[in-house]
């Protein structure tokens, strides 16, 4: 295509609003066999259990798994995020280590629901099988609000639940959407729906709306 018929075809999606499913294919795909590689790996990691003839103690050997599935863990979850994204592991900052920094490019822009969140946003992963904590959500708020960053995802291995400390967690959600602190979720289950066809940018764009307008009991996307 021609530059101009090009910049043509680009100003036209962001003045018109356009959000057709090619966009998110063809400008926003993930890494997809990567992906699959890490949760391969991922899972390999989690199968493993103490060898009774460790030369290690259970503790320190425990300690080296959670090490080595956390890091896998991260490696997979940046690898889920749209290539609309620059994204950096373990930033050290003068408060917290990021685990995931997101720059916004300019590629942003062709996406409605992503003009809104500003020029960059932060992910946290949590590769333990605990339940779904309100301290996760109150904990990446209190960064959000550091790091002068409007959204964040957290990365678990599943979703909060609608009970317990996962409906607490919930209701933290909405509440700091109401201070316009977007707070997402993404888990295991989001990794197979994208290695099943799913676009990752198209889930989180669904996911911030669900967010921002409080619709998340009805579920606009299966948990």
């Amino acid at each position: 295509m021609h530059p101009d018929s090009l910049k043509a075809a680009l100003d036209y999606i962001v003045t018109n609003n356009v959000d057709h499913d090619v966009l998110y294919s063809q400008l926003a795909p993930s890494d997809t066999a990567k992906v699959r590689r890490y949760r391969t790996r991922f899972m390999s990691i989690v199968a493993k259990t103490y060898p009774a003839n460790s030369s290690k103690s259970r503790r320190s050997w425990i300690s080296q798994q959670n090490g080595l599935k956390g890091r896998c863990f991260e490696h997979m979850m940046r690898s889920l995020l749209p290539t609309v994204f620059q994204t950096w592991e373990r930033i050290q900052t003068d408060t917290n280590e990021l685990d995931i920094l997101i720059e916004h490019g300019p590629m942003c822009s062709f996406f409605p629901s992503l003009r809104e969140w500003g020029t960059h946003s932060i992910c946290e992963c949590k590769s333990n099988k605990d339940t779904f904590s309100v301290t996760w959500v109150d904990k990446l708020a209190g960064v959000l609000d550091k790091h002068a960053a409007r959204v964040g995802i957290v990365m678990g291995t599943r979703a909060p639940q609608t009970r317990g400390n996962g409906q607490r967690a919930l209701e933290s959600i909405r509440m700091y959407a109401i201070t316009n602190r977007t707070i997402i979720v993404l888990d295991l289950a989001d990794v197979e729906r994208c290695l099943n066809g799913e676009n990752a940018l198209k889930l989180i764009s669904r996911r911030y709306i669900e967010i921002r307008t409080g619709t998340q009991k009805y579920r606009l996307i299966g948990n």
